[in-house]
């Protein structure tokens, strides 16, 4: 396996489960709800943005983290 630079940093593809880059995700983002879902298999999270609630989605961690951070600018 190889790392590829991520948002999250350096990581190999695989090597942590959805439950450790969840406890990432909230870590870096303690003011969002975030999950995985089980079902759909994607990334799922409910912000404060411009005054609303906004729900995002996307398909692996760091598409959610850029998604997140486009909700909010």
């Amino acid at each position: 396996m190889t790392a590829r630079p991520t948002l999250l940093g350096f990581w190999p593809h695989g090597a942590l489960s959805e439950m450790q880059l969840t406890v990432i995700l909230r870590r870096r983002l303690p003011d969002t709800v975030l999950w995985f879902g089980p079902h759909t298999r994607h990334w799922w999270a409910m912000l404060p943005a411009r005054g609303r609630w906004c729900l995002v989605e996307a398909a692996d961690p760091d598409e959610l983290t850029g998604a997140i951070v486009r909700a909010r600018t």
